[in-house]
């Protein structure tokens, strides 16, 4: 969902209801912890994700989608 839109901000609520997870505590907390495991497991490879935080609002996909 990031990547199909690269440089738009995806509301917090839009990837909550698309990944199922419920708009609360528990939601929320899930879906920082994906982020995160999602950027450790590239800074694993010395690469960093161009997964962004837009704060208040949501997330975005800083970097533009090169299929080779």
């Amino acid at each position: 969902m990031l990547a199909s839109s690269p440089n738009k901000i995806v509301q917090r609520q839009t990837l909550l209801e698309t990944l199922d997870y419920g708009n609360d505590e528990f939601g929320n907390r899930a879906l920082d912890a994906l982020i995160y495991r999602l950027r450790r497991k590239k800074g694993d490879r010395n690469e960093k994700l161009p997964i962004k935080t837009a704060h208040g609002a949501g997330y975005y996909f800083s970097s533009p989608i090169v299929i080779a």
